[in-house]
């Protein structure tokens, strides 16, 4: 199947899945927003798209927080989860 930036997003969502499991953290750590964008941020850096910048502002999102979704996603492939995507 062809790999499209929709459904690379999709993939780099369940990435950070962990980031809102339950009894992973006494609350979720990250609002939704912010690991919606650092699903985005991933899949534009595996399709090597350009992003405007600055462009997580618009969704309240803080850069610093998608790095630490980013982080803890890329920690869960590297404990067994599915093929981590290239950075």
């Amino acid at each position: 199947p062809e790999v499209t930036p929709a459904s690379r997003v999709w993939d780099c969502r369940g990435a950070c899945r962990p980031a809102l499991a339950p009894g992973a953290y006494p609350a979720p750590r990250w609002h939704a927003q912010v690991i919606c964008c650092a699903a985005i941020w991933m899949a534009a850096r595996v399709l090597q798209l350009v992003l405007p910048p600055n462009w997580w502002e618009l969704f309240d999102a803080a850069k610093d927080d998608m790095d630490a979704v980013c982080e803890q996603a890329l920690t869960g492939f590297a404990l067994g989860s599915p093929a981590a995507p290239a950075l």
